[in-house]
């Protein structure tokens, strides 16, 4: 090729527009490892030796530990709360039946029960002659005459119930169902003993002499009260009296004729006796506790009882479970109880009339 040439074609190469090639940085990629790793691999730190290290004190080691558990860890309660079934708290439990609160059993004497095994007691009848008088020195009493005596035969009877449950109710509830109701069989027991009490009460034939009339209201039936009370020949024995609710009543609302309560709960000032708010009133010695209204059919009867002469014996309620069939569960309730008088003269029976 001839130099002209070659030189026209150097020149034009010159004056070509030739584009500017700018170099491509290199990416510097960094990999950071993680704070703790729990399979065992590379980690900026080691868990275990942190959590130790938190333990003596260390506030970084603590903070790094606290951090990686509340991220690595944390629930909310929102993504459980829809699948969560309700909980039962075992300390509370929902019963519309309130305590049935006995009162007979608090002016008699109570004793257990183990079995329904009949049990006796002896009973002196009588005895003639004379058992005790001033002594003669160096004279030999005169033996007493003969003692007559008795035996009686107290038979216990059982107290019984019986519930069933659909076994949903078990698989829903738990044993909370179970308790709850045998909670309420054991109030139906207190009240079932106490009848049992007002039966042999009310049944009992007494003499003459035992049965008294307290009739008319304020100052009159105060006044009847007060003749009652003198009237016996050993009033100080009675350590129990109980009211029925009429009785009670009476005397709570007895007022003179000026229309002052004579058995006032606040200040009492020369009145017959004292009202302790609605559980007692003093009435001239005589301290009446309310009846129930199973006592005399809650109008008639009222008594005053020694209580060493009034028993009733009970074992401790039983609770029995039945799992036999499919769609029901069952649960039997059993106690026994055995009542007695051993001495009939320790009751006196007040009729005050409706």
């Amino acid at each position: 090729m001839s130099e002209e040439i070659l030189a026209a074609l150097a020149g034009l190469s010159e004056k070509l527009d030739r584009p500017t090639v700018t170099p491509v940085p290199v990416a510097t990629v960094t990999k950071e490892e993680p704070l703790y790793d729990l399979n065992g691999g590379s980690a900026r730190f080691n868990f275990s030796e942190d959590v130790v290290a938190s333990f003596k004190g260390d506030a970084a080691a603590h903070q790094r530990v606290d951090g990686f558990i509340n991220e690595t860890f944390s629930v909310s309660s929102a993504d459980v709360t829809p699948g969560k079934a309700p909980g039962w708290r075992p300390e509370v439990g929902y019963s519309n039946l309130r305590p049935y609160g006995r009162v007979l059993d608090r002016v008699i004497t109570r004793g257990s029960l183990s079995d329904n095994q009949p049990f006796a007691y002896p009973i002196l009848n009588g005895v003639t002659g004379t058992l005790v008088a001033p002594h003669v020195e160096g004279v030999e009493p005169v033996v007493a005459g003969g003692a007559t005596w008795g035996t009686q035969t107290v038979i216990p009877s059982a107290l019984s119930g019986k519930v069933g449950f659909n076994r949903e109710t078990i698989d829903l509830i738990g044993g909370m169902a179970q308790s709850l109701l045998f909670a309420e069989m054991t109030k139906a027991s207190e009240k079932a003993a106490e009848l049992r009490l007002v039966a042999l009460l009310d049944g009992l034939s007494l003499p003459a002499g035992q049965i008294k009339t307290v009739n008319g209201s304020n100052d009159v039936l105060m006044d009847n009260l007060d003749a009652m009370h003198l009237g016996l020949l050993e009033p100080q024995r009675f350590d129990g009296a109980v009211a029925s609710p009429a009785l009670y009543s009476k005397l709570f609302l007895a007022k003179d004729s000026t229309g002052r309560r004579l058995n006032s709960a606040l200040n009492p000032s020369n009145a017959n006796g004292r009202a302790d708010g609605l559980s007692a009133i003093s009435a001239n010695g005589l301290t009446f506790i309310q009846g129930r209204d199973t006592l005399g059919n809650g109008t008639v009867n009222s008594y005053l009882i020694d209580s060493s002469c009034v028993y009733q014996w009970l074992s401790a309620p039983k609770r029995l479970d039945f799992d036999i069939a499919v769609a029901v569960v069952y649960m039997g309730f059993w106690q026994y109880s055995a009542e007695a008088v051993t001495d009939k003269s320790g009751i006196i029976r007040i009729n005050t009339g409706a």
